[in-house]
């Protein structure tokens, strides 16, 4: 499994993401629980799976291509293929309202398909895969 973990340099960058991650390959386990960790993500999915399907408050959700993770109360739990590849970025909270013109607290235990949301992220998905 192959990771890739940045954090931005530039005083602007830094107000805005916290990190960015990328993982490719066979992680050692198939199930996954995620604790609330205060912020936002934005993950890309790139793996040729089916579309994973994910646990987010008691709800069963699909994951999109695109999606938006906000702010959790609880631990979401979701079964991984046998191999993937993502790459998220990690906002502050305070920063989604500039960055996307929506309040943080519309992602608020509910994954967002961004793809739905804006034609934009449909490109920029199609844009990191080649």
């Amino acid at each position: 499994m192959e990771e890739n973990f940045y954090q931005p340099r530039t005083t602007y960058l830094k107000s805005v993401i916290q990190a960015i991650w990328q993982v490719d390959g066979y992680p050692g386990y198939r199930h996954e629980f995620i604790v609330p960790k205060g912020l936002m993500e934005m993950i890309f999915d790139f793996g040729e799976s089916k579309p994973i399907q994910a646990n987010f408050n008691g709800k069963d959700f699909q994951l999109a291509k695109c999606f938006m993770s906000g702010y959790r109360t609880m631990p979401v739990q979701h079964d991984l293929p046998q191999r993937h590849t993502y790459l998220g970025i990690q906002f502050h909270p305070a920063a989604i309202k500039h960055v996307l013109n929506v309040p943080a607290g519309e992602f608020t235990n509910e994954p967002m398909d961004m793809t739905l949301v804006e034609e934009f992220f449909n490109i920029l998905w199609e844009q990191l895969t080649a």
